[in-house]
């Protein structure tokens, strides 16, 4: 093998592992959007349907509460509090942005290079 096919042999396989590099990091990126975007919905759902709860046990106990109902609707505050602070301290809902950002940067960086390089590996 002549030295200007050696060449063009290690330009092939660079470009060959720059794709597929660009193929893994938009699924990795693709997969923590789900994830976290995922996260995010199910943390702060959990927070709202908790303050829900605390809402009605507070008015419940209110009027004619026992001390358990009380106890109980401590707790579920309590809780709510956890997860609303969960959510607004992890901030996954930004994470998911970002990520989602990268996913397009990546989709199309890999795109244009899908199209600039199809004749090439033929």
């Amino acid at each position: 093998m002549s030295e200007k096919e050696e060449i063009q042999a290690d330009r092939e396989k660079f470009i060959g592992q720059w794709g597929k590099g660009l193929r893994i990091r938009h699924i990795a990126h693709s997969l923590c959007f789900a994830r976290y975007n995922a996260l995010n919905r199910i943390i702060g759902l959990t927070a709202t349907i908790l303050a829900a709860l605390v809402s009605t046990a507070v008015i419940v106990s209110l009027k004619s509460g026992t001390d358990t109902e009380k106890a109980v609707a401590g707790d579920f505050s309590v809780l709510a509090a956890l997860f609303a602070a969960a959510n607004t301290f992890l901030k996954l809902g930004e994470l998911a942005s970002k990520h989602s950002r990268a996913v397009a940067a990546f989709g199309q960086l890999s795109g244009n290079w899908n199209f600039q390089n199809a004749g090439k590996r033929m």
